[in-house]
């Protein structure tokens, strides 16, 4: 798995889907620079459920 000792994660994005029983979380090293995700918060939410249904 590696060090992960001087990891800290800028950013989180997650998609919680209970009814799916998913749960992903996407950590970045760059700060969002607005509340609204950026596209690759919006892409891998897109991905994952895209991963569910293929």
């Amino acid at each position: 798995m590696g060090n992960t000792a001087g990891f800290h994660a800028k950013r989180l994005s997650r998609v919680p889907d209970p009814a799916e029983r998913l749960t992903g979380l996407l950590l970045t090293q760059r700060m969002f620079e607005t509340a609204t995700p950026p596209p690759v918060a919006r892409d891998f939410e897109t991905l994952a459920y895209q991963a569910l249904a293929g």
